[in-house]
């Protein structure tokens, strides 16, 4: 009897410690930055592709990220209809000083995110290309702008992931492995609002 007890005791320590070498080795979460902007306004992304939510899911993901990545700055976001006058910066190349006047008096923000999702392909290995300017509502400046693209089934790109998921293991993003990062159009877009994110805070 207590050999057969010895050794289901064996083999329950062999099954917690095949869990425990399962999970990813932790990575230091980063610290948060400072950027040097007390509010910074995300424009609702532009929508370039055929599919009807991307731009808008991304809008909301690069708010969260930018919140998890700067410290003492407020991000909002800023529903384009809110703006009838921006018209499409992206294309025409400008912004009008009116609605950068408003942006800065109105919603209260240092700096204004313009940007667009140009392509998104949601399906097995998603992809997206990404462009945005960070614009200063004081001086009208471009401390920042960005394009660039992801794609799932680039090995640096999966190497990314695996980092991403490291660092973030236990959060509610990463409870199912990183594998969904590959499968999922959604988890794919918010792993890369983190990427831009980090690009954003560094160079800010």
């Amino acid at each position: 009897m207590k050999a057969t007890q010895l050794a289901v005791a064996s083999l329950v320590g062999l099954v917690f410690a095949g869990c425990g070498a399962l999970r990813p080795a932790p990575t230091q979460p980063p610290s948060k930055v400072a950027i040097g902007f007390g509010r910074v306004a995300i424009v609702e992304f532009y929508n370039r592709t055929p599919y009807s939510r991307p731009a808008q899911q991304f809008t909301e993901l690069l708010r969260e990220k930018l919140t998890e990545w700067t410290v003492s700055t407020d991000v909002i976001v800023i529903p384009r209809d809110a703006l009838p006058a921006l018209g499409d910066p992206l294309v025409c190349g400008r912004i009008p000083l009116n609605v950068l006047v408003e942006i800065r008096e109105r919603h209260l923000a240092d700096a204004v995110i313009i940007g667009s999702v140009d392509d998104h392909n949601p399906y097995w290995k998603p992809s997206v290309h990404v462009t945005l300017k960070v614009i200063d509502t004081a001086s009208a400046e471009f401390p920042y702008e960005l394009s660039d693209g992801w794609e799932a089934g680039c090995r640096e790109v999966r190497d990314e992931i695996d980092s991403y998921y490291r660092r973030n293991y236990g959060k509610d993003d990463c409870r199912f492995g990183p594998e969904l990062f590959v499968t999922s159009p959604s988890y794919f877009l918010r792993f890369v609002a983190d990427r831009v994110a980090q690009r954003l805070t560094a160079a800010l």
